[in-house]
């Protein structure tokens, strides 16, 4: 078999020649509104505040969407506890599991001054909420949660609104999230 390779003129020819083509269009930006959009998750015992953590992500109205992931690797013992030498009972071992905060948001303009907002939030923690990587502060044996959420607001400048309120199976503790958008033109 015998391979019959082409003159560089006819391949220069054949380039050119050849439809290329057309660039993906960028969006219409003209319409663009940036936003900032706070997202706060609280969890309440009764009616204590427990924990308030709020998320402000920057958001451009009709362009794009924006998201955040934080995650953490915490230990959670396993086996059997051992004493230590200075009396303190201490596990064999530890597993490491990933806990984490996930939130997108996208955002477009509705008219009249109102911007609807879609939020989704997954929230993920053991044993309650942690403030230090002391595991002995942990429950025993670990308890794991989940929370996810999913909505469409329509809201105007300067405006809050609570989404869900939903109570722990587990604890009881009731789960809160509110959303406060800003106009930043």
């Amino acid at each position: 078999m015998t391979t019959k390779l082409l003159p560089p003129a006819v391949i220069l020819t054949l380039i050119l020649a050849s439809p290329i083509a057309p660039r993906a269009q960028a969006p219409d930006v003209t319409d663009a509104v940036p936003l900032s959009v706070e997202v706060t998750i609280s969890r309440y015992q009764g009616d204590e505040s427990v924990s308030s953590r709020p998320y402000v992500l920057a958001v451009t109205a009709g362009v794009g969407q924006s998201g955040l992931e934080l995650n953490d690797r915490v230990p959670v013992p396993v086996g059997q506890a051992t004493t230590g030498p200075d009396g303190v009972p201490r596990p064999v071992s530890f597993n490491y599991e990933t806990l984490s905060t996930q939130i997108s948001c996208f955002a477009r303009t509705r008219g009249d001054g109102r911007f609807e907002v879609s939020v989704q939030v997954h929230e993920s923690s053991v044993g309650g909420d942690r403030t230090t990587a002391d595991a002995s502060l942990m429950s025993y044996p670990a308890v794991f949660r989940s929370f996810d959420s999913d909505n469409t607001l329509v809201l105007r400048d300067g405006q809050t609104r609570q989404y869900v309120a939903a109570a722990d199976p587990v604890s009881g503790a009731t789960i809160r999230v509110d959303v406060t958008l800003t106009v930043l033109d």
